[in-house]
């Protein structure tokens, strides 16, 4: 897992997204990226990630809340890419992701348990979030 002064984890890319195209951008802006082998269920493809400490970039929401817990304990970040019901092409992906990576590569960095990050689109603005667990309630917080 990352932490304080750790290096920059490896982004893993799910095939929920254009994965080939945007682990090529994420390769060219210097980051170390790559996707998991197709078919790759997803509780593999967590164990895997938690094998290095890496950032899980995926739009999957139910496989988010329903490995919660393997998620916590594998170590795995997760930078979730909240499409629209109309769906969000390639390079609306990109726009989204590349506005968004370095901030999370640094609060990844900077943290010391396994942080879940939200990125979306309000209008034509990205906004980027991140899950905080409450007493009573679970929200998301604009980073």
């Amino acid at each position: 897992m990352s932490g304080p002064g750790q290096a920059e984890p490896t982004l893993v890319v799910d095939e929920s997204l254009c994965a080939p195209q945007l682990v090529a951008v994420l390769q060219i802006m210097d980051f170390k990226a790559t996707a998991p082998q197709p078919g790759m269920q997803d509780l593999a493809i967590i164990n895997w990630i938690g094998s290095f400490g890496g950032l899980w970039i995926t739009t999957d929401e139910a496989a988010k809340r329903a490995y919660a817990p393997a998620l916590l304990q594998a170590g795995v970040h997760v930078l979730e890419i909240h499409r629209p019901k109309a769906g969000m092409g390639l390079r609306d992906q990109v726009r989204l992701l590349v506005s968004v990576v370095q901030k999370v590569v640094q609060q990844v960095q900077a943290s010391r348990r396994p942080q879940v990050f939200r990125a979306r689109y309000s209008g034509e603005r990205p906004v980027l979030e991140r899950r905080v667990t409450g007493d009573t309630k679970v929200g998301w917080v604009g980073v």
